[in-house]
């Protein structure tokens, strides 16, 4: 291999590592609350620490059923209308709240309850209902 195409080859991995640090970083510096609830705002940003990882186990939902659990009816309602959409990269592993790439063949489109289904398994899924049918609820919530 010439040194020419070393030194090609070692850009473009430095650029493409380079993006996708610019990119994640630019998400987590974000100061503006997610919604106008502060609790809701809190549950959002719970709830992305406990979904945006490298391999998201079981143990990783842990706290997210006590935190539904303490959330009112219109603050679940709340937290549904205002989670909006996550774009899942399945390249990486790994939500992000904007289609940085625009692979459509890699990246799916996914709402708070599709990414519900998408994560938890079915014991899971019945604590979900539970807590929201203890609120009065269903779910899947339909807005």
């Amino acid at each position: 291999m010439s040194k020419v195409t070393k030194i090609i080859i070692g850009s473009v991995l430095f650029l493409i590592f380079a993006l996708y640090f610019y990119f994640k970083g630019r998400r987590s510096k974000t100061d503006q609350p997610l919604s106008n609830d502060n609790e809701v705002s809190e549950a959002i940003s719970f709830l992305d620490s406990r979904f945006d990882r490298w391999g998201t186990f079981n143990s990783d939902h842990v706290g997210i059923f006590p935190l539904l659990q303490k959330l009112s009816k219109t603050q679940i309602i709340k937290l549904h209308n205002d989670f909006g959409f996550r774009f899942y990269n399945s390249v990486f592993g790994k939500y992000k709240l904007v289609d940085t790439w625009g692979w459509r063949g890699f990246t799916t489109k996914v709402n708070l309850t599709s990414l519900f289904d998408k994560e938890f398994g079915d014991s899971q899924i019945l604590k979900l209902k539970e807590i929201y049918r203890s609120k009065g609820l269903s779910f899947p919530l339909v807005s």
